[in-house]
This record gives C-alpha cells, sequence and structure tokens, in this order.
C-alpha cells in the first residue's frame, strides 16, 4: 500500500472512483472463481498509469500490484515496513544517513537481482531538473548523495543534508524500477546524483533532454508491454481503453510464498472492468457479481445496506479517508478572463459563509460527514483541533460583500463593483468532475445558495485531463478538489507554499510570509512540540485566509462478499483491502 512522495498526492478530481471485486460470475472454461478477480471502476485510467508521473490514489491500486518500493506502509498500523529491503534501514548517529539492504531474493521477472544500482537509478529519476514532478524532486533536494558497495550490491546508503523530517520517508520515496527497460542507452548513468540535483547546468542538456521526454512518453504509462517489468507479485496483461485493465500474475515472484500479504498471489488475474453507471453495479451487487465495492455513493451505500437479503451475502463498512475535498480559489488572475473576485479575503469568506454545506452534503451525498476547517485529516495528529468550520451565515456573507464594495447597481439581481476601471459582475466558473451524480447535485445546490447572496456560481463540467491542465496553467476561477495524504506528519509546502506557484501544486496562487516561514521552519524542526506549533499556527493561517473553500473530509464505504473465508480484511489506508489477498472457496464452473 503506497505510494507518497511527499504525501502521494492524490489528485482524484471529486469524491468518487468507484470501485469493486467482482468474483461470483462465471470464467472461461477450466477456471475457479478464485482465479479471476474484476474489480468495477467507474472510470478508465485514461491519464495513464507512469509509475513515476501516476500519483492520484485510485491509480495506486494497480501500481501497488506491479511495482514495487525499499518500503511501504503498513494498512493496519500506518508504519512503514520493509518490501524490498530485507529490513528497515540503519540510521546513522547524527540522523543523516540511512543504510538499506535490499532482500537477497529480491529479483526481476527475468531473474535477474535488484541491486543498489537500480535504487540509484530510481532516485536519479526523481533528482532529474526534468523529472517533471515537483513534489518529488523538493524532497530530493535534501538528499546529499547516495552511496553503492562494490563489496555489496545489494546495499545502499542514502546520505542527507539536513535534517528534514520526512528524511525517515526515504525508502518510501519511490517505486524502484530496472534501467535495462527504462534506460537501454544508460543515460543517466553519466550523471551523479549531486549533479542531477544542480539544475542550472543540466536543464538544457540534450542526452537528458531527450531521455526525460521519452521516460514521460506514452509508452510508459499507456503501452501493456512499456507497463510490464515491474518487482511486484503482477503484471500489466491487457488493457482495453474504456472497458478493461487486466494485470496477471507474476510466474516466479520472487518474493511467493512469503506470509506477508502484500506479497500474495491468490487471483491468477485481476481485471479492473470499467463500468460507469451506478444502477449497473448496484444490478451486479444484487447478482454477487461483484465481491467487493469501494466508493459507493452514501445513498446507494445506505440503500444496498439496508437490504436484508444483501446482508446475507455482504458486510457493509466504512472508513475514514485521509483526504479533504475543497474549493480552490485563483487568487492569482490574469484580470482578463479570469477577473480579480477572489483577492479580496472577505469575499472568500462570504462564500464560505453563504454555503449550507451540512444540508448540502446530507441531501446530496449522505450523511455522517465531518466537516472541514483545515486541509489537514482529522486523524492525522497535525491536526489543529481548536478549529471549527465555518457555520451557514448567509445574513453576514451579505455584509461582508457589501463591506468589500459589491453592490447590486444594475438591477438584475448579481452583485457588481468597479475593479481596475471596469464594472465586473460577481460571477465565477466552478470546475467540477465528470460522470459523478451526487457532486453534480451538490455543485447545483451550492450554486444556488450563492445565487441567494448575489453570486452568480457557473458550473462546468470538466473530463479529468482538461481539468488538471486547467488548474496547473492557473486556467481557472475555481475548481472542486480533493487531495489525500498518508497518515504521516503534515507538509504543507505541496499546497500552501508560494515556493508551489506558480510550478508546483499550489494552484490558488496563495502566498502569507508568515505561513512560509513556519511551513519552511516546520519541515527542519527536530522537536516535535515545536513543530507542533507551527504547523497550528499554519492551519489558523489557512483557515483565517481561505485559500480555498474548505468542505468536507469524505469516508469510503465499503461492501466486502461474505464468501471470502480468508484474506479479505479491511484496513485504514487505501484501497483498505489486498486485492491480490483474497481468498474464498473455490467454486468450479458448471
Amino acid at each position: 500500500m503506497k505510494r507518497s512522495v511527499v504525501v502521494r498526492i492524490a489528485f482524484h478530481i471529486g469524491v468518487v472512483f468507484l470501485l469493486a471485486f467482482a468474483g461470483a460470475c462465471k470464467k472461461d472454461s477450466g477456471e475457479t472463481l478464485n482465479d479471476v478477480v474484476t474489480v468495477h471502476i467507474a472510470s478508465d485510467p485514461s491519464s495513464g498509469l507512469h509509475p513515476v508521473y501516476s500519483a492520484a490514489p485510485n491509480k495506486t491500486m494497480y501500481l501497488d500490484l506491479m511495482f514495487q518500493g525499499l518500503m511501504t506502509l503498513d494498512p493496519a498500523s500506518g508504519k512503514q515496513v520493509p518490501q524490498l529491503a530485507d529490513s528497515s534501514p540503519d540510521v546513522s548517529a547524527d540522523g543523516l544517513s540511512y543504510t538499506f539492504r535490499i532482500h537477497p531474493k529480491a529479483m526481476w521477472p527475468d531473474s535477474a537481482a535488484i541491486t543498489a544500482a537500480d535504487v540509484v537509478f530510481s532516485y536519479k529519476i526523481i533528482c532529474s531538473p526534468l523529472c517533471g514532478d515537483p513534489a518529488r524532486r523538493d524532497l530530493a533536494q535534501y538528499i546529499r548523495d547516495i552511496q553503492t558497495y562494490p563489496d555489496d550490491p545489494r546495499r545502499v546508503t542514502f546520505h542527507m543534508k539536513s535534517y528534514f523530517f520526512r528524511n525517515d520517508q526515504i525508502g518510501y520515496f519511490t517505486y524502484i524500477l530496472d534501467p535495462r527497460r527504462y534506460d537501454p542507452e544508460r543515460v543517466l548513468e553519466k550523471f551523479t546524483v549531486p549533479g542531477l540535483l544542480d539544475e542550472d547546468s543540466l536543464s538544457n542538456d540534450p542526452a537528458l533532454v531527450q531521455w526525460s521526454a521519452a521516460f514521460a512518453g506514452q509508452t510508459y504509462s499507456h503501452d501493456v508491454t512499456g507497463l510490464q517489468g515491474g518487482s511486484g507479485p503482477y503484471q500489466m496483461n491487457e488493457w482495453v481503453p474504456e472497458q478493461k485493465v487486466v494485470l496477471a500474475r507474476s510466474e516466479g515472484y520472487w518474493a511467493k510464498g512469503m506470509s506477508e500479504a502484500m506479497h500474495s498471489q491468490y487471483p491468477e488475474k485481476i481485471v479492473f472492468q470499467v463500468v460507469k453507471d451506478e444502477n449497473d453495479t448496484e444490478l451486479r451487487l444484487r447478482r454477487q457479481e461483484i465481491d467487493v465495492a469501494l466508493f459507493l455513493t452514501s445513498e446507494r451505500f445506505e440503500k444496498l445496506k439496508a437490504d436484508s437479503s444483501l446482508n446475507l451475502q455482504y458486510r457493509f463498512e466504512q472508513k475514514n479517508r485521509d483526504s479533504f475535498l475543497s474549493i480552490l480559489l485563483n487568487l492569482r488572475p490574469d484580470g482578463a478572463e479570469h477577473k480579480k473576485i477572489f483577492t479580496d479575503r472577505r469575499v472568500r469568506e462570504a462564500l464560505a459563509l453563504a454555503i449550507p454545506l451540512s444540508s448540502l452534503t446530507e441531501e446530496h451525498i449522505g450523511k455522517g460527514f465531518t466537516y472541514a476547517a483545515s486541509p489537514v485529516s482529522i486523524s492525522n495528529p497535525d491536526y489543529n483541533k481548536s478549529l471549527k468550520p465555518y457555520e451557514y451565515n448567509p445574513k453576514r456573507a451579505h455584509d461582508l460583500l457589501e463591506e468589500a464594495g459589491w453592490r447590486d447597481t444594475d438591477g438584475d439581481l448579481w452583485l457588481d463593483k468597479m475593479i481596475d476601471g471596469e464594472r465586473v459582475k460577481l460571477s465565477f466558473t466552478l470546475f467540477y468532475p465528470k460522470n459523478q451524480k451526487p457532486i453534480e447535485a451538490f455543485v447545483e445546490g451550492l450554486s444556488e445558495a450563492l445565487a441567494r447572496v448575489g453570486v452568480e456560481c457557473v458550473l462546468k463540467e470538466e473530463d479529468q485531463q482538461v481539468y488538471r491542465k486547467s488548474l496547473e496553467e492557473q486556467d481557472f476561477d475555481a475548481a472542486l478538489f480533493a487531495f489525500s495524504a498518508p497518515p504521516l506528519p503534515y507538509d504543507f509546502t505541496t499546497l500552501f507554499s508560494s515556493s508551489s506557484w506558480p510550478e508546483g501544486m499550489n494552484y490558488m496562487g496563495f502566498r502569507n510570509e508568515e505561513a512560509d516561514s513556519l511551513i519552511a521552519q516546520s519541515r527542519e524542526t527536530p522537536n516535535a512540540q515545536r513543530r507542533k506549533v507551527m504547523v497550528d499556527r499554519v492551519q489558523e493561517i489557512l483557515y483565517s485566509e481561505l485559500p480555498c473553500l474548505y468542505l468536507y473530509y469524505p469516508t469510503r464505504k465499503i461492501v466486502v462478499s461474505k464468501r471470502f473465508t480468508k484474506g479479505a480484511e479491511l484496513y485504514d489506508i487505501f484501497p483498505h483491502i489486498y486485492l491480490n489477498n483474497l481468498q474464498g472457496e473455490p467454486v468450479e464452473k458448471e
């Protein structure tokens, strides 16, 4: 269960990507029902499954079966445990050097040993100025060098420049890749790790530019052959766009027979079947063609849970998610296509007060949500418990807008104001993800609520690729956005430091000197109590300044077939269950 680099950024757009395992349907001749597990998904991973650039949690359910890192997270405890490493690292007395020993059995699918050279190659990728992943490169800046040992090819030491609160996550940084597949011309071999971190001298290197473009291309994100060759228990077998993705058991898997669930290979194949209609999902559950469903909407989950006949076949559970749903606001608009509406914090606070969040979620999403006052998950020790969500107060919202100079001067019921010599209507476009019916109803209700205080919210549905491009280019007014992080110390740099704008994920363009200073200090403060004071203050600033509107912390609705007698344990970390460990009574096809 992986894979955060910093936070293993979860760019889930919206709330849900429906997921389920189907196993009770009939298979091809000679197969038992345990040979194939069919995973029901609501959308195709159309943006790709690149092992470095694919970061969304819904993609890690594929990638974690095909690729491995030195360490991974134990889904029950949230702590790091060895994966390709033989054990936890040896740490130097000063806490700046981490030595790993690769498991003596670890090998690639062709039986070649996985060595320290493979580890160095994989980390050179994220050190490269052309990697294209600012979050990974931000963490890589703390690496001073990576040492290998001629007398022990499975030993590797990471030397860090200085204390960083995530130094101990260095083994959980990225998947280990085979340089024979990804760099057959050995382009990265001529560069040292410190040299790659020197961006100024390498950003125009022709060989590196050419290799980086090829590495980031379609071959390693969409092509079946290009996605093969990982060290995990399963290999990419087939991908039919908008229909299915098939993973097959990796024969000769190096960890076959080991007791840990992460190494299990019970299903021969895991088929991710694309079925977009939720009514179809329900029908398949009723036919027992689905064994496990994740990300069901609250309404559908409660409906199925209330059915006594289904309770004989399934168990229904909910899990908290380490994520928050928000509305990002463009704080640095161009002033032309995107007006300077949200640059005044009074407008941002007015929007927060004008949204009847509890009634909207209960009516359109479901009950039982915890409403957000911070981007930090309530289950994370870094969460500031003193903050309380903004409460619905349309009168105060109206007063704040009037105080900020917004009035209806032309009688059209929409507020307006002179900005830079132009009369601007208080109107903005809100992007939200396609094919999410509960979310569609939710944002429609939100738009109606804002209209009651004179704010026009124009809704625009977008697919994931267009949506993400708009955010990266700051080509938006507002956008519904879900962000996830593992249960590790929270790093605000990714979303809220001015260093992450315009290159990075601070899509809002938020900038606050005090917050910047505290974010930087909190990353390099070893004293836990002092650090907690800093991160609490950062959350207070974000609560007051509202670079985004905090909505709620989603929960995971999970349905699991009772036919699985082993391996169906549920955990707190996504995807909450090991697909590769599902075990039930074998049933032969009739």
